[in-house]
């Protein structure tokens, strides 16, 4: 297809994802709002006093809060990227916007997860603090010798994980000397793509989205070779006429590059409307962009 056909097929929906992503919060000219009085956020920070304690945390709930925030703009800084793979116009990527979807779609639904409405106070701190152990475990693997031992001191686990049952906190470790946790595990990256898509009708959507975009990012033959096809017809005629014509080439399409698109803004959508509503920040003027690019995601949401 022609370089300025292609792009004038996806253009539009590279511009309702702009539309949108000029509504996110980090956009406006003051980002850093309280949220709403009478918000489940606010009712959520009224009640930290009960979860403060030394080796804790002074502030757990507004921790918790700013991880779902962190989230998001990351969500929100993949997105952007996505749509920008194809400019200029004449720009062909096969591979690159399939490990910037898992991307996006990770990052939602790990804010989803933190933002959830369906849980109270004691769980939101619990899921903040089992993301700093998280943390805490993944990044004590980069360290050695006296680093480690430094870090160790500094994290200070075994003093978090003390105050947490002081609190009345749950504590459990994953299987195989895997990270602590408090009240529940935290869920991994299928499982939280499939939380976040199950939220846009489809049940079985997150787990092929999650294995399709994970062969392409970590290079597997058969991920690679998803991004090849048999030529077109005149070049399938040249080979006939000279056997070192490829049998495949790179190839895409509009119809891929929108369902991508669509979906990766389908997770955003969900994400962000959840976090917003923790907030209290739905108002009209949000409430009419989600709705465009909805009705754009539910044209385009197909993954088989």
């Amino acid at each position: 297809m022609d370089a300025d056909l292609f792009y004038g097929a996806i253009r539009p929906s590279i511009e309702i994802v702009h539309r949108v992503l000029a509504a996110a919060d980090v956009r406006q000219p003051n980002p850093y709002r309280l949220p709403v009085a009478d918000s489940q956020a606010m009712a959520e920070l009224n009640e930290e006093s009960r979860f403060v304690a030394p080796d804790f945390d002074d502030q757990p709930v507004a921790h918790s809060h700013s991880l779902a925030t962190l989230a998001i703009v990351a969500a929100e800084d993949y997105l952007d990227g996505l749509t920008r793979l194809f400019e200029p116009a004449d720009t062909a990527v096969i591979y690159a916007p399939h490990p910037l979807l898992r991307a996006c779609l990770e990052a939602s639904g790990r804010c989803l997860w933190m933002a959830d409405t369906s849980i109270g106070t004691k769980r939101r701190v619990a899921r903040g603090k089992t993301e700093t152990l998280h943390n805490g475990w993944t990044l004590r693997k980069t360290k050695y010798g006296a680093d480690r031992s430094q870090y160790d001191k500094d994290l200070n686990r075994d003093g978090l994980l003390a105050a947490a049952r002081t609190l009345g906190f749950t504590v459990g470790r994953e299987p195989d000397r895997g990270p602590h946790y408090l009240e529940e595990p935290r869920p991994g990256t299928r499982k939280a793509i499939d939380a976040l898509l199950r939220r846009l009708g489809d049940d079985a959507a997150g787990d092929r989205i999650f294995r399709h975009t994970s062969a392409i990012a970590h290079s597997t033959l058969h991920g690679l070779l998803s991004g090849l096809a048999a030529p077109a017809a005149p070049e399938t005629l040249k080979r006939a006429a000279d056997p070192r014509a490829p049998l495949m080439q790179l190839s895409t399409n509009t119809d891929t590059i929108q369902n991508i698109i669509g979906v990766a803004l389908g997770g955003y959508l969900v994400a962000s409307t959840e976090r917003r509503r923790l907030f209290g920040w739905i108002d009209t003027d949000w409430q009419s962009v989600h709705d465009e690019g909805l009705r754009f995601v539910l044209q385009r949401f197909s993954w088989g």
